[in-house]
C-alpha cells in the first residue's frame, strides 16, 4: 500500500508539472501573439501617418505600401520629393545583378502569362521560348536584352548597376531590338514609337531611371541616420526633344522625349501585368518603381506636362 501511495504521489506531481509547462507555454504564446498584434498596430499606425503633405498642409499622397514608410513629412518642392524617392529606391536596391544573371531574371519577370515556357517581346508581343535567346548575333524569333535607356547613354560597361537594372531591361525579339537601336521614344519620323499597350510601361521605366540614377545632384546624403555616398557615378535625365548628343556639358546623359513619355503614362495607365512585374523585380532587386505603385507621383514631379491630362490645381505651388 505504501508503494502504491508513493507511485500515486509521483503521478500527481508529474501531472502538475506538465500542467505548469502547458500554462507557461500558453502564457508565452499569448505574449508572442500580443507582441505580433502590437507590431501590426504600430505598422498600421506608421502607414497611417505616412502621408506626404506640402507646406500648406494639403494632403498630396497617402502611402499605404510599407516600402514607402521612410518617406514622411513635408514636401516643400518637387526637387525635395525627387531626392527622397532617389534615396529610397537606391538604398533598397540591394541586389545588383550581373549581366549574365539578367537572362534568368528576365525569364521570370517577362514570362508569357499564357505559356510559362516562353517570354514576351515588349515591342511586338511575340512569345518566344525562354531557351532561345542570343547575344550580339541572331535571327527573327530569337530574343535578347533591350535597354530602354540605351547602353550608349552613360553605361560604362556591362557591370554597371544601371546597365543591369531590370526595371528598364526588357525581353525583345532580336530584329525588333535592331530596329529600335538607341532611338529616342516619341511619335513621328524622328522617334521610335512602340505599340499602344506598352507605351505607359516604357514611360514609367524611364521615369524610374531618371530618379534612380541622379547621382550628380545627390552625391552624398543622409538616409535612416546614416550618411551615404552614391555608388553609381551616373546622372540620367529625360529631355523634351531628341537627345542629340550623348552627354551634356553638365555631365548629364540625356534621353527623350519627355513630353511624349508623360503623355504615354496617362493614355496607357498602369495594368495588372505591370504591377505583377514590379512585384517580381522587387523580389529580385529589393527596390520598387514608385511610378507604378503611386502614379500620382508623375504629376508632382512633372506638373508642367501632366496638366494636359490631370487637374494639378492642388499642386500648383510646384509650378
Amino acid at each position: 500500500m505504501k508503494k502504491i501511495y508513493i507511485l500515486f504521489f509521483f503521478i500527481i506531481l508529474l501531472f502538475n508539472i506538465s500542467a505548469c509547462d502547458k500554462k507557461t507555454d500558453l502564457d508565452n504564446e499569448n505574449i508572442d501573439n500580443k507582441n505580433i498584434e502590437d507590431e501590426n498596430v504600430n505598422n498600421k499606425e506608421n502607414i497611417k501617418n505616412n502621408i506626404l503633405t506640402n507646406n500648406q498642409g494639403d494632403i498630396l499622397i497617402e502611402f499605404e505600401n510599407e516600402y514607402y514608410l521612410p518617406i514622411v513629412g513635408v514636401l516643400n518642392s518637387k526637387e525635395d520629393f525627387k531626392m527622397e524617392l532617389h534615396k529610397l529606391i537606391e538604398q533598397s536596391h540591394t541586389k545588383h545583378l550581373t549581366y549574365k544573371e539578367c537572362w534568368t531574371a528576365l525569364e521570370t519577370v517577362d514570362e508569357d502569362p499564357n505559356n510559362s515556357n516562353n517570354v514576351l517581346c515588349i515591342y511586338s508581343g511575340l512569345s518566344m521560348p525562354k531557351n532561345n535567346h542570343v547575344g550580339s548575333a541572331g535571327s527573327y524569333g530569337q530574343w535578347n536584352r533591350e535597354h530602354l535607356f540605351p547602353q550608349s547613354r552613360g553605361f560604362k560597361n556591362d557591370s554597371a548597376v544601371a546597365h543591369n537594372d531590370i526595371f528598364h531591361l526588357r525581353v525583345t525579339e532580336y530584329t525588333a531590338n535592331l530596329g529600335r537601336k538607341d532611338t529616342d521614344f516619341g511619335e513621328g519620323n524622328a522617334y521610335f514609337e512602340p505599340k499602344d499597350d506598352v507605351k505607359g510601361d516604357i514611360a514609367r521605366a524611364l521615369l524610374y531611371m531618371a530618379v534612380r540614377y541622379n547621382e550628380d545632384d545627390y552625391s552624398s546624403y543622409t538616409y535612416n541616420g546614416k550618411t551615404y555616398t552614391d555608388s553609381d557615378d551616373l546622372d540620367l535625365e529625360l529631355v523634351r526633344r531628341q537627345s542629340g548628343t550623348l552627354q551634356q556639358s553638365t555631365g548629364e546623359y540625356v534621353f527623350g522625349n519627355l513630353e511624349y513619355l508623360i503623355k504615354w503614362n496617362y493614355i496607357d495607365p498602369v495594368s495588372d501585368i505591370e504591377k505583377k512585374r514590379n512585384d517580381a523585380v522587387f523580389s529580385i532587386q529589393g527596390n520598387r518603381n514608385p511610378f507604378i505603385d503611386y502614379n500620382e507621383i508623375v504629376a508632382f514631379l512633372y506638373p508642367e506636362y501632366a496638366k494636359e491630362y490631370v487637374d494639378i490645381s492642388k499642386i500648383s505651388y510646384l509650378l
